[in-house]
């Protein structure tokens, strides 16, 4: 993000408050992956004096995990392909997709205000 775009989420993230906000995860102990998430948010987002209420409930179930259908390259990306030198190594069994849902509840958030904002302009109009 520029320093425009950064300043802007800023602003909007401004005008929301945040009544409630609950979550609560099912991690499996053995894999430590989150197989559960129930969370509900009611926040109030205001702008241009003008204030709206908005709740948000979401249930989600994880599963099959890297349960993924083979992938075939075609032949010419694997002879014109060049190889990427490797950073990091594989994440330990610890890592968590924390931030994901964060920014999962971010989005939630700015698709919300984009709905408030749009429906303001065209009651306007």
């Amino acid at each position: 993000m520029g320093d425009d775009d950064a300043m802007m989420m800023d602003e909007l993230l401004g005008q929301i408050t945040y009544n409630e906000m609950n979550y609560e995860m099912t991690i499996d102990k053995d894999t430590h992956y989150m197989t559960e998430l129930t969370m509900y948010t009611d926040m109030d987002i205001e702008v241009d004096g003008e204030s709206s209420n908005t709740t948000q409930s979401i249930d989600m179930t994880v599963h099959n995990f890297n349960g993924v259908d083979p992938i075939h390259v075609p032949e010419d990306v694997l002879e014109n392909a060049t190889p990427l030198e490797e950073e990091g190594g594989a994440l330990p069994d610890t890592s968590t997709n924390n931030p994901l849902l964060a920014l999962m509840g971010g989005g939630l958030t700015l698709a919300g205000v984009a709905l408030y904002l749009r429906r303001r302009q065209v009651q306007h109009t």
